[in-house]
């Protein structure tokens, strides 16, 4: 961060004279300024739930715009699809543009309940020639269109180029089987994968 910092600009929020949450700009000479480092006071959430990082993200959008920038990377968030700050970037309209080298592997080496559980509770990004989609679990033999929505809705973010549903299923091997059922565009539509 010190090697950066001649590139950078803190941004600071003040409540009655107390810096309560903050974050770095850089300036790389390029047209998109990159958010990094952004936190509240003591990491104390209280004061998210008071406002502090959206006025943070106002004040810095407002800021930029005079400056003249109409582009801000809003920095990295972690892969998993209900992550709290990926939906907050998804609900203020943002959208996936890159991707950095860093992955996780997910072995499934055993069938029990927990894995089902931390697959169906956890849907990913993955990466799968080069693009970005999302893997979503379940153990519903047919979803319904309601379901498919609610999915779409709740968890697809521009960027991606699909959801990936996989049907989780039964079996009496320890080995969990799970199988592509179909894919969830960006329209919202379901694409069934063939037989």
């Amino acid at each position: 961060m010190q090697e950066a910092i001649p590139h950078c600009e803190l941004f600071i929020i003040t409540q009655d004279g107390e810096d309560i949450a903050g974050g770095i700009l850089v300036y790389d000479g390029s047209e998109i300024v990159k958010g990094w480092s952004t936190g509240v006071k003591d990491g104390d959430h209280r004061w998210v739930r008071k406002g502090a990082l959206a006025a943070l993200e106002y004040l810095q959008t407002d800021y930029l715009l005079e400056k003249g920038f109409s582009r801000y990377h809003t920095g990295g968030s972690r892969p998993f699809l209900k992550d709290g700050v990926l939906c907050f970037k998804k609900n203020r309209g943002m959208k996936i543009v890159d991707n950095t080298d860093k992955s996780f592997l997910i072995l499934p080496v055993k069938d029990c309940a927990g894995l089902r559980g931390f697959l169906v509770g956890n849907p990913f990004i993955y990466e799968d020639q080069g693009k970005l989609k999302g893997a979503v679990f379940t153990s519903s033999e047919n979803p319904s269109e309601d379901d498919i929505a609610r999915l779409f809705h709740d968890l697809y973010i521009p960027g991606l180029e699909y959801l990936t549903l996989f049907r989780l299923s039964k079996s009496k091997h320890s080995i969990l089987p799970f199988h592509e059922y179909g894919t969830i565009d960006a329209s919202g539509m379901l694409n069934t994968a063939s037989k």
